[in-house]
């Protein structure tokens, strides 16, 4: 009888292909139940946000969230789930509420922002505001029952129309964006930080101007935290305190008429769009 063969490198285990199997499907099931917990996050999500609306008596927001999550409410229904006639009562009700709010809010919006100090543009018409010379913007959407408020160079977002929740959120917009504490020395080198980076990523010598939004890109990816719209306001607050040198490099800026490709600075408006960024060694 002959011993049996020892195992060594390029013969497989019989065991390996059974272990194989096992990987796979365990490998499925935690893919099942990542989804699993990903679904029910969100759902708790909804129910939080939900609750949080109420409590603040956002009826007009309950209903945008609703109406955002008509996927997961129509399969409550579907499964007879019996939240889903309370849900279905309660967005009947926040309609009525967004109608009503959406129909007074030409009257009592400007009384509310200027009881909270926020100053409206004159040239602002119902149902379109803009605010610190058109850098906010607010557009209450009467037809669809919600508020889009946006800044320059800021992302949009929708709010239900409740108007304690609209001139909340306008103040905590004009808050974030004018009420920092601006260190233009920190700012300025994080600046050429970022010009420095662009000319050595396309080899450029010291001193080439370079648009500004391939700047403000690599500036994205230095930063943990990166706001186009605050980093307008502080190039603004920069220029205008003629705060404009770091460690003997001065910061030059010049204009684009293309409006996509430039940017509008906070209180700079008739200067024009500025298209591009350098810095360049000061003379002793």
């Amino acid at each position: 009888m002959s011993d049996p063969v020892p195992e060594g490198p390029g013969t497989e285990h019989p065991a390996i292909a059974a272990m194989q199997v096992r990987a796979k499907v365990a490998h499925e099931e935690v893919i099942r139940a990542r989804a699993a917990l990903e679904a029910a996050e969100r759902e708790q999500a909804f129910w939080d946000v939900l609750g949080g609306h109420l409590a603040r008596g956002e009826m007009a927001s309950v209903l945008v969230l609703l109406d955002r999550n008509r996927e997961y409410t129509t399969a409550l229904e579907a499964k007879r789930d019996p939240g889903s006639q309370e849900l279905a009562s309660l967005r009947h009700d926040a309609h009525e509420y967004a109608v009503s709010s959406a129909n007074s809010l030409g009257r009592t919006f400007p009384e509310a922002a200027q009881r909270a100090g926020l100053t409206i543009d004159p040239s602002s018409r119902h149902p379109r505001y803009t605010f610190q010379g058109g850098f906010i913007r607010l557009e209450l959407d009467e037809r669809r029952l919600l508020a889009k408020l946006r800044t320059r160079e800021g992302d949009e977002r929708e709010y239900g129309l409740d108007l304690d929740l609209l001139v909340r959120a306008l103040g905590e917009e004009v808050t974030r964006l004018f009420d920092r504490d601006f260190k233009p020395d920190t700012f300025l080198r994080s600046l050429h930080t970022a010009y420095s980076a662009v000319l050595r990523a396309e080899d450029l010598p010291e001193g080439t101007e370079v648009p500004i939004r391939k700047v403000t890109h690599r500036l994205g990816k230095n930063l943990n935290r990166f706001s186009g719209d605050e980093f307008n306001v502080d190039l603004a607050r920069a220029i205008q305190s003629n705060h404009t040198s770091i460690d003997r490099m001065q910061l030059h800026l010049n204009h684009t008429r293309n409006t996509r490709q430039g940017m509008l600075l906070y209180g700079l408006e008739q200067g024009g769009y500025v298209g591009f960024v350098s810095f360049k060694r000061e003379e002793r």
